[in-house]
């Protein structure tokens, strides 16, 4: 678990720039190969890694595709899991620093499906993985922490939950 004290942040601005900023390295690579994938399929001088037969890529769909969904809901069950820990403290810094370590794992599981999609389109270039790559990109996009969710999802009494949405200090 998250120590609540290895967290320093001055107001709720730098904390959600932290998060944000975590989302952003975690997608860069994986964006990066799928955009190179796309353009070189353009311009027809891709060659997938791996050639399969179609059964065999039936199979590697379904696995991929199994992954990523089963990455989804271990990221949605994950963060429920902290969250909850979460609405049990009573201190405001409290609550952001375990619903701090949610989020973290919340958007690890989600990028090890993005991951995941990204190797599907690499090896095979095949329609069905940009497909699931960009499924990944919207639940990422959904997940993307913002002020107003971290706000709504600790319950916040309305003092804590303006002194979060304006970006004071945090005690």
């Amino acid at each position: 678990m998250l120590n609540k004290s290895n967290l320093n942040y001055q107001n709720s601005r730098e904390y959600i720039n932290r998060l944000n900023m975590m989302l952003y390295m975690l997608l860069a690579v994986p964006l990066a190969i799928f955009v190179y994938v796309y353009l070189q399929k353009q311009n027809n001088t891709f060659t997938p890694l791996l050639e399969f037969s179609e059964n065999v890529l039936a199979i590697v769909r379904g696995a991929f595709g199994l992954l990523v969904f089963t990455t989804i809901f271990f990221a949605y069950k994950a963060y429920r899991a902290v969250k909850k820990n979460a609405l049990e403290e009573e201190v405001l810094r409290d609550k952001l620093n375990i619903l701090y370590g949610g989020f973290q794992r919340k958007l690890l599981w989600l990028s090890v499906g993005n991951w995941a999609a990204a190797i599907g389109v690499l090896l095979t270039a095949d329609a069905f993985f940009f497909g699931l790559f960009c499924v990944t990109l919207i639940v990422f996009s959904f997940n993307n922490p913002t002020l107003h969710k971290v706000a709504k999802d600790l319950l916040l009494n309305k003092e804590e939950g303006w002194r979060v949405l304006k970006g004071e200090e945090i005690d």
